[in-house]
């Protein structure tokens, strides 16, 4: 196994992904084949099958037709199975079941993810429908596997730069401390100083107090069967959860101490990816006062949005095309407005909302 060495992860600060799902369209699974891998080509590389082609056939009647096409979605069914499969293997170190046979998550269709030697469950994979995407998602456990296999920037790499994901559904950042500091009293104290506000201007967030008991002698005294602090809403971007984690594995030992406080991050911008630290840092006074990084700003503002999604669709739309419209404008002699004539649609919109036309002047700027 070999790791990227551009970044660590984070695992020397005890900060460590607990959690991670994202969406990517099946048909960009294609693009795997020329990705990279260290000592190949991409004509040598061995993990990723060609990409079938059509051939050119003379059909005698449109029943000719419809059955070749329907061969030809099979053979690309399979391919993109195969790469899907090549892609749980070789890149995120872990196994694929057989088809389950049950849906999840509004999939028609859904795998397991094991460990690579199969030993360890470590999340869900989601397949057919939802307009022809497949959705992971990959538990602690299963991070743990893909995280020893290859660093969080190369992961990033792969998800973002090969697959053309920009946000991760989910992830969870997790901080374990052994020594006490961070428990639910500092949570409590912490959320009382307004430590977990995420905007100066914005609201803060509410607290729930999740802990059981039984009294000792004294007010104070006190043998507690659950310790959890949650800040903010399961439904907000960003929840929090500090709880023992000693107890919630039911660990005996009296001189053990295991806190941990995790962040749950929702439709999160994937560059976090690039620097775990510095993307925990940047969230809040509590995040800093547990990792000392200097801030890494992932959180896109309501005016960077509209520019990040045209720029990104400009990018798949000249990676897809753009040799087509190359093509297009020698057979036209370079006049553009024929070759828009030929290629747009009668629709006057792009796809984005009219409100982001103003955003992203400001944005752009």
């Amino acid at each position: 196994m070999s790791l990227d060495k551009h970044e660590t992860d984070g695992t020397e600060s005890r900060l460590n992904i607990d959690w991670l799902s994202f969406t990517f369209k099946i048909a960009d699974l294609r693009h795997c084949e020329r990705a990279g891998f260290m000592g190949f080509t991409r004509e040598t590389q061995p993990h990723f099958p060609k990409q079938p082609k059509y051939k050119s056939q003379k059909a005698a009647s449109l029943e000719q037709i419809d059955a070749y096409n329907e061969k030809m979605r099979n053979v690309f069914s399979e391919y993109y199975t195969e790469c899907l499969k090549a892609f749980v293997v070789h890149v995120l170190g872990l196994s694929l079941s057989p088809l389950r046979d049950k849906g999840f998550q509004f999939y028609e269709n859904s795998f397991n993810l094991f460990s690579e030697d199969g030993s360890q469950f470590c999340g869900l994979v989601g397949i057919g429908g939802n307009n022809d995407t497949v959705h992971f998602q990959i538990n602690g456990t299963g991070c743990k596997h893909v995280l020893a296999r290859r660093s969080a920037f190369s992961l990033h790499h792969w998800l973002h730069k090969v697959l053309g994901v920009q946000t991760l559904s989910r992830i969870d950042i997790a901080y374990d401390d052994y020594d006490g500091i961070f428990d639910c009293d500092y949570a409590l104290t912490a959320a009382y100083e307004d430590a977990f506000r995420l905007n100066p201007r914005g609201r803060s967030p509410k607290v729930k107090d999740d802990r059981e008991f039984f009294f000792g002698k004294t007010f104070n005294e006190r043998t507690y069967t659950k310790e959890q602090i949650s800040v903010g809403s399961r439904q907000s971007p960003v929840y929090w959860r500090i709880y023992n984690k000693k107890l919630e594995q039911k660990i005996e030992s009296d001189d053990f101490v295991w806190y941990r406080s995790e962040v749950e991050l929702k439709k999160w911008n994937i560059d976090i990816l690039l620097n775990i630290k510095g993307g925990f840092a940047a969230l809040n006074d509590f995040a800093r006062s547990i990792e000392s990084s200097p801030s890494f700003h992932t959180k896109i503002t309501k005016e960077k949005r509209p520019a990040f999604d045209l720029l990104n669709a400009t990018y798949w739309l000249k990676r897809q095309y753009g040799g087509i419209l190359n093509d297009l404008l020698e057979l036209y002699n370079g006049n553009s407005k024929h070759v828009l004539a030929t290629v747009v649609r009668d629709s006057k919109t792009i796809g984005l909302p009219r409100t982001y036309s103003n955003l992203l002047n400001m944005a752009l700027e």
